[in-house]
């Protein structure tokens, strides 16, 4: 026979009489001395069938405890399996949690000798999300003399633009932010106190509405 020939060994075992525990306790020390004796890349542990009260679902539980205790023994720790099952989840499958947003009840937006939001809306004619998110800030800001504009007050203040095709974006501070890094128009570094910067003034008070066939 040569030295490289294979071969294959099924090891088949009796019953195994008891209550639930000691059958699991039973199995498992028969798949560990077999898990001993061959290679590693041989290991197989496979109950066929039971009998008595244990079930076929606590059949399967005793099979997969069988080889969970044996990964445990082979690997030295059971944190290394469970590492190694914490590396194969996809990326991105945490859920992204909802952001939620409330009215500003008694926030006036028709104050008196002043133009209404909708009106100055229509007056600056903002023509994408950036110019209208700075737009709502400038007013509440400039013209209301809100000292602490809020991410609800923007929510509100989009809220009643609504009507004039104005979405409001799922995540405002984010598109918020956004602008401060892109364009520099907002000042977002107090969530709490939202304001224009002096180059946002100036887009909202001379560059808007903007000019056709213009590239601001």
């Amino acid at each position: 026979m040569k030295k490289d020939d294979k071969a294959r060994v099924r090891v088949f075992f009796g019953e195994i009489e008891g209550d639930n525990e000691s059958i699991r306790d039973g199995l498992r020390s028969i798949a560990q001395a077999v898990n001993r004796t061959f290679q590693p890349d041989t290991r197989i542990v496979k109950v066929l069938s039971v009998g008595g009260d244990l079930d076929q679902k606590l059949s399967d539980d005793i099979e997969q405890q069988i080889i969970e205790a044996d990964l445990t023994d082979s690997d030295g720790s059971e944190g290394s399996v469970d590492a190694a099952a914490e590396k194969q989840k996809p990326k991105g499958s945490r859920s992204r949690r909802q952001l939620t947003y409330s009215f500003v009840k008694d926030l006036n937006l028709r104050p008196e000798g002043k133009p209404s939001l909708r009106d100055f809306y229509t007056e600056k004619k903002p023509t994408d999300q950036q110019q209208v998110l700075t737009v709502v800030v400038y007013y509440l800001h400039r013209i209301v003399e809100i000292n602490s504009v809020s991410v609800n007050h923007v929510y509100t203040g989009l809220k009643a633009l609504v009507e004039l095709g104005v979405r409001v974006p799922g995540d405002i501070p984010q598109r918020l932010r956004d602008i401060a890094t892109r364009k520099g128009w907002l000042d977002t570094s107090d969530a709490d106190a939202l304001k224009t910067t002096v180059s946002g003034d100036n887009f909202v008070e001379h560059d808007l509405p903007k000019a056709k066939n213009s590239d601001i």
